[in-house]
């Protein structure tokens, strides 16, 4: 029999030969590491920069060594896992059919030997946990948004609500017994309050000079704003007077609005319609009397007419000054400069609280402020 090898001839031409030779000696790139050939081992294309990997190995006869052995390793790692997870699997799931037939071989032979009456008999006693007394639950109003509960479960505790700290001040009461208090009156509040504290209680001795003219109607003696368009102007007569002049004009013009002359007997002048004033304006009201044989005397005063948004604080203060006296006082003071309506205000809630110091401290700080406003319209 001829020999195997000779069927295995190397049928290569001389040149093939000299370069496989020399390609075997002339690697790509240098020797791979161990790390780089198990990964193409393990993992194969999947193998990080496998196509350089595999050309070296291709190229250097000991990296392509190295790299069949750990392949040939790593295959035979491969079926050993296997193998054992099988074994396993084959050990734990042997017996779990037989197990299950016994168990119901047993349980079924014990059924249909044993009487029934026995079975009921021997039936190991239950103990039942007492139930709670039940309570009954009131039907809740309907509309009422609740979290459902059986009829036997015990109403949890309701804790009481925690209380609100109950005012203490009138000011503080008449606030809260405020369904909505609009931010006019907080402003009042806030700022009527600062205005106090910061002027002091002041002394006031020094004599009052009459003006030249006593205006009763409007009170602007008083009070630096009107609430009426077309107020009627009242004052007292002058002796020796002989006519009266009346003028309005628009504060800081000379155009005149009005002007109309009166005998000696009439002190009082209502404005027609075609001479109301506007809502927001500032005024000049100059009152001449006119002397026989001597100089005239004359009144010149400036006040303004509440506007529109003052217009109605002013009505908002006269309704609620029976059931708010402090808060209408604020609101006269601070933003209608209604200085006489926030005195009344303050008579009112002195008689409710006469020992209140904080109300007693506002009263001289408003009368203060009418004395000032006297002083100033005397001059």
């Amino acid at each position: 029999m001829r020999d195997t090898g000779d069927t295995m001839r190397d049928t290569r031409t001389p040149l093939e030969k000299q370069l496989g030779a020399e390609m075997r000696e002339h690697a790509e790139g240098e020797c791979l590491s161990f790390e780089q050939m198990w990964a193409v081992a393990q993992r194969g294309h999947q193998a990080p920069d496998y196509h350089r990997v595999m050309r070296h190995i291709a190229t250097c006869t000991a990296c392509r060594r190295a790299y069949l052995e750990l392949r040939a390793i790593e295959h035979m790692r491969r079926r050993e896992s296997l193998r054992r997870m099988r074994q396993l699997l084959g050990q734990h799931l042997a017996w779990v059919p037989a197990v299950g037939v016994a168990v119901a071989a047993v349980a079924l032979a014990w059924w249909l030997w044993t009487p029934r009456s026995t079975q009921i008999a021997q039936q190991s006693p239950i103990l039942v946990r007492p139930e709670p007394p039940t309570t009954l639950v009131a039907p809740e109003p309907k509309g009422t948004s609740t979290t459902p509960r059986l009829a036997n479960e015990t109403p949890r505790a309701i804790e009481p609500p925690t209380e609100l700290p109950r005012p203490k001040t009138p000011l503080e009461r008449e606030i809260a017994s405020l369904k909505k208090v609009e931010p006019f009156i907080r402003e009042a509040v806030s700022a009527f309050t600062a205005l106090v504290a910061a002027d002091g209680i002041r002394s006031d001795n020094r004599s009052l000079q009459a003006p030249p003219i006593r205006l009763l109607m409007p009170d602007i003696e008083q009070n630096a704003a009107i609430a009426d368009t077309r107020p009627t102007f009242h004052w007292q007569p002058i002796e020796q007077a002989m006519s009266y002049q009346l003028q309005i004009r628009e504060a800081g013009s000379s155009q005149l609005l009005l002007e109309t002359t009166l005998d000696r007997i009439q002190t009082h002048y209502g404005l027609p319609p075609a001479a109301t004033l506007a809502r927001g304006g500032k005024y000049e009201l100059l009152i001449i009397a006119s002397r026989d044989g001597e100089e005239p005397i004359t009144l010149q005063r400036r006040f303004r007419v509440l506007s529109e948004d003052e217009r109605k604080k002013w009505e908002w203060a006269q309704r609620h000054e029976r059931t708010h006296p402090l808060l209408s006082a604020v609101v006269y003071y601070y933003h209608l400069d209604r200085y006489t309506d926030a005195l009344r205000c303050l008579q009112r809630a002195q008689q409710e609280y006469p020992k209140d110091a904080q109300i007693a401290r506002w009263l001289t700080f408003v009368e203060y402020r009418i004395r000032q406003r006297e002083a100033e319209f005397s001059r």
